[in-house]
């Protein structure tokens, strides 16, 4: 599907199959095969009457509890309601308990032109799953830099970010993955489930990387910079304590469906400084810039 087609002409194959064991939902990944379709490729059939009995979604109840406040709020501020939602609403399940680290750039994606539909799903997930909302639909450029003191990263931001990155190459999504890490196992580092759009990389991005990667390594003593593993960008539209799980790839892509312009190609519409210290409702934004292509009266020379 090209960035220029409506939605309805997006036609999705869901083959609703994931990984299953032990009652516990396992690595599941779908690939954009080509931008007409998804397909969803496993080793494992779920039963029918399993996947209804936890997967089950009553739209209907949906619709009448939460759609009148969500269009109510979005076309204001997409971002304010991810960011207030976990003030607001009771919580049933138990909060994600991972402790985040260190300080974090973030890229936040144009959405307004989709109706904010990445923090509607957020927002959407959260209600219907009853977890944390992420407090802002974004892309990770880098994690939890502990190598550097609150003063030097906002220096440097304000000095060398702002002056340098001035524009991010368009976003193309490749797939959906909901997956199981446990640090200390296979390499994990964390202890969460999650879901997320995943993106394409390109030489383009790297080069951004890069540049950022200069910014805040320039004077550290150690071969971070110049290990750093390949960007692999994604955007997270849901978090979740890793065992028993209620993420599962048959949501996600039911709600793909809903939302076929998730799958539309994105700008960066803004770079933003966070402390990722501690737990997701500790995160705390420092600042935030919109890149030239979406400021006012913005001409491409």
């Amino acid at each position: 599907m090209t960035a220029n087609q409506s939605p309805k002409s997006f036609m999705m194959i869901c083959n609703y199959v994931a990984s299953f064991l032990d009652h516990s939902w396992s690595k599941s990944i779908s690939q954009f095969q080509d931008r007409d379709s998804i397909c969803v490729t496993s080793k494992y059939q779920i039963p029918k009457e399993e996947l209804d009995n936890k997967l089950v979604i009553n739209d209907s109840q949906y619709r009448l509890k939460y759609s009148t406040k969500l269009h109510s709020i979005l076309p204001k501020s997409g971002n304010e309601v991810c960011e207030n939602e976990a003030l607001s609403r009771p919580q049933l399940r138990e909060p994600l308990q991972f402790h985040f680290t260190g300080y974090s750039i973030w890229l936040e994606l144009e959405e307004e032109s989709f109706d904010f539909d990445l923090s509607r799903s957020i927002s959407k997930v959260s209600q219907e799953l009853d977890l944390l909302p992420i407090p802002c639909p974004h892309v990770t450029a880098i994690y939890g830099m502990t190598h550097i003191s609150p003063e030097d990263v906002v220096k440097k931001w304000n000095l060398e970010v702002k002056s340098s990155i001035k524009s991010w190459p368009e976003l193309l999504p490749s797939g959906l993955i909901v997956d199981i890490e446990k640090a200390d196992i296979d390499g994990g580092t964390m202890d969460m489930a999650w879901a997320e759009i995943s993106y394409k990389n390109s030489v383009e991005h790297e080069l951004k990387l890069d540049a950022l990667h200069d910014i805040f390594f320039e004077n550290t003593e150690n071969e971070t910079k110049k290990m750093r593993p390949p960007w692999k960008p994604h955007l997270s539209l849901a978090y979740d304590n890793p065992d028993n799980s209620i993420l599962s790839l048959h949501y996600i892509n039911s709600l793909i469906c809903k939302e076929p312009t998730l799958t539309k190609t994105r700008k960066v519409k803004n770079i933003s400084l966070w402390s990722t210290w501690g737990r997701m409702t500790e995160w705390k934004l420092l600042d935030r810039c919109t890149l030239d292509d979406h400021k006012p009266n913005y001409k491409n020379s």
